[in-house]
């Protein structure tokens, strides 16, 4: 004898309120802040931890609405984004690569 699958609905997606979208914000920049700092502090690079905290808070918030788009809207911004991380980071190689010489010695 032949079982049959039972095929169930879908259930509905959850609707993300304004209440989930807030924490999951707060938690992604203590992830990053947490992340940051505890590499800046464990090694004493002297950087302004306001300036890097702000620049946490601002990815942050570009991360929380690329990932609140629907997901077929979610290509764009995310090139975008990494072709400008690759772009200051093509910038700025002289001074990482110096940084990365003296937190490795």
């Amino acid at each position: 004898m032949r079982r049959e699958k039972i095929r169930r609905p879908r259930p509905a997606p959850l609707k993300r309120g304004p209440l989930v979208l807030l924490g999951d914000g707060v938690l992604l920049f203590l992830v990053l802040a947490g992340a940051v700092g505890s590499f800046c502090t464990a090694f004493t690079l002297d950087v302004s931890l306001p300036l890097v905290y702000a620049g946490c808070a601002l990815c942050a918030l570009i991360f929380l609405a690329v990932w609140s788009l629907p997901r077929r809207w979610w290509a764009l911004p995310l090139a975008v984004c990494a072709g400008l991380w690759g772009a200051a980071l093509w910038r700025m190689w002289d001074g990482l690569a110096l940084g990365e010489v003296s937190v490795r010695c």
